[in-house]
This record gives C-alpha cells, sequence and structure tokens, in this order.
C-alpha cells in the first residue's frame, strides 16, 4: 500500500564534552513523492538526562521556531497521504475501531455521525453538537489552567462551531442561529486573548533558553509585561465562564442541538430542492476551493494582510472537509494533510508578524522613544535581538510560500479532491 524510502542524517549532540544524545534529520519520500518530508528526531544517550533532552529540544526550536512536534509514526503519517481509510489509520495508531453514529458524537466518539442522506439542517446540528461537547470536555481543564493544551483545545472547538454554523446557516431560519454565533463569538474572544498570550509566553521562553545569560537583556521585563497582560485576560475569561450570560447560552445551545428540525427550514411540498448533502456538499466543496485559487493572479508578491486572508480561506475548506469526512471518503485524506501543512505555514507566518509588532510597541513603550532609537539602549538589547530574529522568521517563511502553494494547487490534489467529490 505505501513505501517509504528514507536517508538519515547522524549527529552527535555534546555537552560540556559529554555526548548526551544523538540527533538525526530524516528526509522521508512517500510513494516516491517528489518533496520530501523533514523529520527531527533528538534521542538521548546513556550518559544523557531527560533535562538536557529538553535543553536540546528547546534550542532546536528556538533556531527552529517553525518546527511543530509531530506524535505519528512515519507508518501513520504514510497512511494518511496515501489517503487510508479511517479504519486502517486507526489501526496504524492502535485505537479500537467502531462505527460512528450521532450517540458516538455525544460521548466524544471521534466523528460527528454525517450522513449522505441528512438533510443539511441535520448535518449542520451533529456537527455543532460534535463539537459542542468537545467545548465543554475541556472547560473545566481550562479553567483550572494547569494544562494550557486544555484552552487550546477548547478554543478550536469554538472556531469550528464559528465555521459551521457560516457553513450551514442558509439552511435555517434566518434568526436560529444568530445569538448562537454571538455568543461562541464571545467565548472565543475571552479564550483567545488568554491563549495568544500563552503562545508568546512560550516561544520567548524557549528563545530566551536559547541565550547567554549576558544577551538576555530586557527580556525579563518583556516576560513580566506579558505575563501581567495575561494575568488580566485569565481573569476576564474567568469571569466569563461563571457568568449568567454564558451558563444560558449553553443551556440554550444544548437544547437546541438536542432537538431535531429546531431552527430548520422548513421544506416546500412538491418541489425540487437542494436540501440533503449529497444535493449541495460537491458544489460547496468547489466553490471553496475556487475561492483559494482566486489568489493565484495575486501572489506574486503578496502582503502579509493577503496572506492572513488566504490561510483563512483555506481553513475554511479544511474545516468543511472534515465535517464531510465519513461521506466524502478517504480521498480527501491528502488533501485535509496538504491543507493543513499550508495553514500551519501561513499561520506560523502571522505570528511571527503579530510578535514583530508587539515587540516594537514594547520598545517604544518602554523607552519613551521612537523605534530606531530605542533599538539602541543597551537595556533592550535581548528584546531587540528578538526582535530582528522574528522579522528574519517573517522572511524565511514568505520564501517557502510560492513551494506550498504549488503543492496545493497540484492536479493530483485537485483529482484527489474530484474523487471525494464523486463519492456524494
Amino acid at each position: 500500500m505505501i513505501r517509504i524510502q528514507q536517508t538519515r542524517h547522524v549527529r552527535q549532540v555534546a555537552l560540556a564534552g559529554r555526548v548526551v544524545a544523538e540527533m538525526s534529520l530524516d528526509a522521508v519520500l512517500f510513494n516516491a513523492a517528489d518533496e520530501p518530508l523533514w523529520l527531527a528526531e533528538i534521542e538521548l544517550s546513556q550518559d544523557g538526562s531527560q533535562a538536557e533532552l529538553q535543553m536540546c529540544g528547546a534550542a532546536l526550536q528556538a533556531a527552529f521556531p517553525a518546527l511543530q512536534p509531530e506524535p505519528r509514526s512515519k507508518l501513520f503519517i504514510a497512511l494518511a497521504l496515501a489517503g487510508a481509510a479511517e479504519t486502517e489509520l486507526a489501526l496504524a495508531a492502535g485505537e479500537e475501531v467502531g462505527v460512528p453514529d450521532t450517540a458516538s458524537a455525544d460521548k466524544g466518539g471521534r466523528a460527528p455521525g454525517v450522513r449522505s442522506d441528512d438533510r443539511m439542517s441535520e448535518a449542520g446540528r451533529k456537527t455543532l453538537r460534535f463539537h459542542f461537547r468537545r467545548m465543554l470536555r475541556q472547560e473545566k481543564g481550562a479553567a483550572k489552567g494547569e494544562d494550557i493544551e486544555a484552552l487550546h483545545d477548547m478554543r478550536v472547538a469554538t472556531r469550528r462551531m464559528r465555521a459551521a454554523l457560516k457553513i450551514f446557516e442558509p439552511y435555517f431560519d434566518e434568526d436560529a442561529l444568530r445569538p448562537f454565533a454571538r455568543n461562541l463569538r464571545r467565548t472565543g474572544r475571552a479564550l483567545g486573548q488568554v491563549r495568544d498570550l500563552d503562545v508568546l509566553l512560550d516561544k520567548l521562553q524557549r528563545y530566551t533558553a536559547s541565550l547567554p545569560e549576558a544577551e538576555r537583556a530586557g527580556l525579563e521585563r518583556l516576560r513580566l509585561a506579558w505575563e501581567a497582560q495575561r494575568a488580566a485576560a485569565r481573569r476576564a475569561m474567568l469571569a466569563f465562564l461563571e457568568s449568567n450570560r454564558y451558563r444560558q447560552f449553553k443551556r440554550d445551545f444544548e437544547a437546541f442541538l438536542t432537538t431535531a428540525d429546531a431552527g430548520a427550514r422548513p421544506l416546500v411540498r412538491n418541489q425540487p430542492q437542494r436540501v440533503l448533502v449529497c444535493h449541495v456538499a460537491a458544489s460547496t466543496v468547489w466553490l471553496d476551493f475556487e475561492s483559494i485559487r482566486a489568489y493565484e493572479w495575486v501572489l506574486d508578491r503578496p502582503s502579509l494582510e493577503m496572506l492572513h486572508q488566504l490561510r483563512i480561506e483555506i481553513k475554511g475548506l479544511r474545516y468543511l472537509l472534515e465535517y464531510l469526512r465519513e461521506v466524502l471518503g478517504h480521498e480527501v485524506a491528502p488533501v485535509i494533510a496538504e491543507l493543513v501543512q499550508t495553514q500551519d505555514l501561513l499561520g506560523d507566518l502571522h505570528d511571527a508578524d503579530v510578535a514583530v509588532h508587539l515587540l516594537s510597541d514594547f520598545l517604544t513603550q518602554q523607552t519613551g522613544l521612537p523605534e530606531a532609537r530605542a533599538v539602541k539602549q543597551p537595556e533592550m538589547t535581548g528584546v531587540v535581538a528578538y526582535l530582528t530574529s522574528q522579522e528574519a522568521q517573517v522572511r524565511k517563511l514568505r520564501r517557502r510560500v510560492p513551494a506550498a502553494w504549488k503543492r496545493l494547487n497540484a492536479p493530483r490534489l485537485r483529482r484527489q479532491l474530484a474523487l471525494a467529490a464523486a463519492n456524494l
């Protein structure tokens, strides 16, 4: 089913004259693909410690901020890229395999249970209920604050619900979804302000750990400022999550999502209507893909804002394909994988650009000087170096955009999308 070809480059990692780990950089080709996937691995030697392993990881991440953790094995990645069915992917991951249904979504299952003969309103209800359950499962962890991933997962669930509302809104009464959209927007904003600062602080910590003590001037002041902002944002988030408005929203949304046909547009008897998933999914998918391809003629010298808008379009198509994955079939897996890869690249680019602006503002605020003079202040050496590294990261990531765009628009990917649409 798959063929994996790997070229491995190995180097020893030494600390104070001791070999503490071995680092390998693998160029991996799956099924003779045109471009390799690069994977970096660090393994402890017999003399290495867990703390030293973490130091190696922090240094690598600081040097190459675009690196992302990859929990999957090469086999699992290959299966996903080859378009393996959900069952094969689950078996490769060592998971139990079952048939997804509507009930499974309520119990934390792996899929919402959308069917091709569902009305679009019902498919929307299943999708929203699935991600609403995910949001609720992370609420306690997000409020507790001990694991930042709980907050991240809760925020992702709200984003996916907001995206689903836009897709399925035409199949509900005009005002049926409006109050839920408004409350999801409030929830996402409350969570997002804390999550964004979590990301900034995490990247700052990894960057600081990679520097000698003498080059950290100003970074501690920056960390304290961002932590103060995070503390204020977290207080506001907790107040929102404990508010009567939020509790009422959850009760109302639960009632809506568990009441069949609630808010759905009525059918006109004896009239042909495009109301089932199999009637509209293919054209909706292609329309979203065409919206992405519309950027083709303006990507010769795109602004960062335009690339951010492109990322939003890509994320919209990715979510749509994930919502309809059960009816589109396994052919859609490589398309989703490519969308995720491009979305992550553009997301890293946007994060670096945001960091540049925040660091510039911080320099000006702390010194009371214009940026051109602020960067020359000795007490801000570390902040200036961090700003410089983020500006370099923006340039580096921008250079990767043309290759990512080429992969996203490859004929092979369009054929996969066509095959997936043909399953409806």
